[in-house]
C-alpha cells in the first residue's frame, strides 16, 4: 500500500483552513452571545424589595437592652472549678484522670469519656 505524502503547500492550505473556521466559528459565537446580553430583559423582581423603604423607627427596649450590657475584663472572668481541673488523661476503663479536683467541679467523676 502506498502512502501519499503531504507536501509543505498541501500541510499550509490545510492550516491555513482550519485557522480560517476557527476564528470565522469564535467570530459568531461572540457576536450572538453579545446580541443576547444586549437584548436581554433586566430582571427587577429582585430590586423590588431593595426600593422598599426602612421602619425608621428605633425599638426602645432593644437599646436600653444595649445600654445596660457589662463589658467584662479578662481578669474579671471566672471559670469555676472546671477552669482549675487538669486532666490528665483517660483510662482504659473509660474514666477520666484528674489531678486536684474532680472534672466537673461538682464532687462527680466523669465517666464515659
Amino acid at each position: 500500500m502506498a502512502t501519499k505524502e503531504i507536501t509543505v503547500k498541501e500541510r499550509l492550505r490545510r492550516i491555513t483552513w482550519i485557522g480560517i473556521w476557527t476564528l470565522t466559528t469564535s467570530l459568531i459565537w461572540v457576536s450572538l452571545e453579545s446580541y443576547h446580553r444586549l437584548i436581554e430583559k433586566e430582571q427587577t423582581k429582585k430590586v423590588g424589595s431593595l426600593i422598599d423603604p426602612v421602619n425608621p423607627e428605633i425599638k426602645t427596649e432593644v437599646v436600653a437592652k444595649i445600654e445596660e450590657r457589662r463589658e467584662y475584663k479578662l481578669e474579671e472572668i471566672n471559670l469555676g472549678a472546671a477552669a482549675e481541673t487538669v486532666i490528665t488523661g483517660a483510662t482504659e476503663s473509660g474514666t477520666l484522670e484528674t489531678v486536684g479536683q474532680e472534672a466537673t467541679g461538682t464532687g462527680e467523676t466523669v465517666k464515659n469519656f
